[in-house]
């Protein structure tokens, strides 16, 4: 072998054990940057820094992304136990405490909504359905209640939920009263993703792999995998492939999608109502606070707000469209007994809730509990048992 060959090869080899350092020395970066819990929202942080658990709770809560397929409504939490944040193998409902056991309830509950009815913002004991589950049995007696909140759900895929569950679970486990508590996805899907839609980073990786685009199915299982390992790639070219693979229609904030998105909530509510009816079960409708529907806002709050403005897939027009579907649907719904305009319910308090539109801090879940309870029990027990 010639020296000018000799030459080149060991400057091949340099250059490509120069990389692997470089790509070693960049992923321990990434593991030191990001090795902690994946979901930390400084505004969150601020807001729970006095709650006691909150070093356990960002742990436990780092858990419990994890899904579990369910036919039909597709996915929940996978079952876990932390000591903070605990779903169930009863169709991953997340643990309420203050339940009875099933068995010896004189009323079940059934709660639904999405990720602020689920809850993991604060511990098992303090969720809004724990809440509601000590409340019930102070006024009603022995009460059990399953909370089937789940992140990303909103009222159409809560009502294929509930009929699934009224399908499937024994009769003697049926409630006697659900609640859905709704207005957060319904109004923020309906002009990102379409009225009506399930959010397009996961209905569109449904769609490739039920039209066998096998490539597109191919590149994002191979870009997971490697996020699972390399927490580089899972920071970086990971996000990067999952936007080219399955790009995200860009936001359609007009009269015409706000007008869709009143009309389908509307009909959900009267659709599961029919259903209710039929399988004489009690159902009401919480409209829930958002951060937007409070007054005023804190100091705190008011830059979350501001952020919201700024945001290129959000701006002005998006906190409008919102505004705009909760002023619609609370006219819309106004006649309906079954309904509960709650979204006013934290008005008046000079300690910020908010960490972003919907999503609250720790101590903030029992509260809205507490406001709601009353109007539960008037609604549906007249306030006696």
């Amino acid at each position: 072998m010639t020296q000018d060959k000799m030459s080149i090869r060991r400057k091949m080899a340099l250059v490509f054990a120069g990389g692997l350092v470089s790509l070693a020395l960049l992923e321990l970066a990434a593991r030191f940057l990001f090795g902690g819990p994946r979901w930390v929202n400084p505004t969150y942080l601020e807001l729970g820094r006095d709650f006691p658990e909150l070093e356990q709770l960002l742990v436990d809560r780092d858990a419990s992304p994890h899904l579990q397929y369910y036919d039909e409504f597709l996915y929940a939490a996978l079952p876990q136990e932390t000591g903070t944040v605990n779903f169930t193998g009863y169709y991953s409902a997340r643990l309420t405490p203050a339940s009875v056991p099933l068995a010896e309830a004189g009323t079940i509950v059934w709660t639904f909504g999405g990720s602020t009815m689920e809850n993991t913002e604060t511990t098992d004991e303090l969720t809004i359905a724990n809440t509601w589950a000590r409340l019930f049995n102070e006024a009603l007696g022995p009460t059990h209640v399953k909370n089937f909140g789940t992140g990303g759900f909103f009222s159409s895929y809560e009502l294929i939920k509930f009929q699934k569950l009224l399908r499937e679970v024994p009769e003697a486990e049926r409630p006697d009263v659900a609640i859905f508590y709704d207005g957060y996805n319904d109004a923020l899907f309906g002009f990102q993703y379409g009225p009506g839609s399930l959010q397009k980073d996961l209905s569109l990786k449904l769609q490739a792999l039920v039209e066998q685009d096998d490539l597109s199915t191919a590149l994002y299982t191979g870009s997971r995998w490697l996020a699972r390992y390399s927490k580089l790639w899972e920071q970086t070219g990971a996000r990067a492939a999952e936007a080219a693979l399955f790009p995200l229609p860009e936001p359609e904030i007009t009269g015409e999608a706000l007008a869709a998105a009143v009309r389908i909530y509307t009909r959900n509510v009267q659709m599961t109502g029919a259903i209710c009816a039929a399988f004489d079960v009690r159902c009401l409708f919480v409209l829930q606070p958002l951060l937007l529907s409070k007054q005023p806002l804190t100091p705190l709050e008011q830059g979350v707000l501001d952020g919201l403005v700024a945001h290129p897939r959000f701006g002005q027009a998006g906190v409008d469209f919102i505004r705009d579907f909760y002023r619609e649907t609370a006219a819309a719904l106004a006649g309906n007994e079954a309904f509960i305009d709650a979204s006013t319910i934290l008005n008046g308090r000079a300690q910020p809730d908010f960490y972003d539109l919907g999503h609250t801090a720790p101590t903030t879940a029992p509260l809205i509990g507490e406001q709601i309870a009353p109007l539960l029990l008037e609604k549906v027990w007249d306030g006696e048992p």
